[in-house]
């Protein structure tokens, strides 16, 4: 759910020229109610009187405190009848820690990419497991630079006769209070998850010592990545800064051609 830009789905464009000039607390009364009445499997009053969504994660594109404070404020009191638990994307530590310290309710999920690639990474993982709250990611499969090529993946995959895909997940799984969210929405791709992530779980059971040797490399090649992604980004913007300020510095040009004093 988005605070500033909701979800269209289920809705009519009348629906939505209406919820785009109404305020923050209708727009997310609008959603909620919506959502309800989308993901109902069966209507009548007997369903409708028990409808509930079991977690809703908040969104926020832009990454206004207040705003998530004030959206966050009104999902609250939603919970417990409509909405189970509460959750949040695209966190930061700082962020998270404010909410966190702010919110009657505490968030019950963090949801963020693998690997984020921020300062508070590893952190914000600790954070969430030292409180109880689940660190449900989605790894980085299909771009380059990602986990698929490390040798901890590729000898789980050998080793168990898995797909490194699915070695990814497994190992992703092994971190600390981690879920990962899965992208299959076919029955046919559901099974197959289940079924090698099953088949990784039998290899563990029955190669206790080595399931547990290639969990440890790959959280330190984890972590190690994560910090020297943080480092790179830092030189290469560093870099940039750098070419601006020269770039400005030989644009400044007196009338006489000869370049200004810095």
């Amino acid at each position: 759910m988005y605070p500033s830009r909701l979800s269209t789905i289920g809705l009519s464009a009348e629906e939505m020229r209406n919820i785009s000039i109404t305020p923050l607390s209708d727009k997310i009364h609008t959603s909620v109610t919506t959502s309800l009445r989308n993901l109902s499997v069966a209507d009548g009053p007997q369903f409708t009187q028990n409808r509930y969504i079991d977690c809703l994660l908040l969104h926020l594109s832009d990454q206004a405190d207040q705003e998530m404070l004030d959206a966050w404020g009104i999902l609250e009191t939603f919970v417990p009848e409509r909405i189970r638990h509460l959750g949040i994307t695209n966190m930061s530590l700082p962020m998270l820690e404010l909410l966190y310290n702010s919110s009657m309710i505490k968030p019950a999920v963090v949801q963020n990419r693998f690997p984020m690639a921020r300062k508070d990474e590893i952190a914000l993982r600790n954070f969430c497991a030292d409180r109880g709250i689940m660190y449900q990611t989605y790894p980085r499969i299909t771009k380059k630079g990602t986990f698929l090529q490390c040798k901890p993946v590729m000898a789980l995959a050998q080793a168990a006769a898995v797909p490194q895909t699915r070695a990814l997940t497994s190992l992703v799984l092994s971190l600390p209070n981690v879920a990962v969210l899965n992208s299959a929405w076919k029955r046919i791709r559901m099974r197959e998850e289940v079924e090698f992530l099953a088949k990784v779980e039998q290899w563990a059971d029955e190669h206790n010592s080595e399931w547990e040797r290639l969990k440890q490399e790959f959280k330190q090649h984890a972590d190690m990545k994560i910090t020297r992604q943080v480092a790179e980004g830092e030189s290469r913007g560093l870099d940039e800064r750098l070419k601006k300020v020269q770039g400005n510095s030989e644009g400044k040009v007196q009338t006489d051609g000869s370049k200004a004093e810095l």
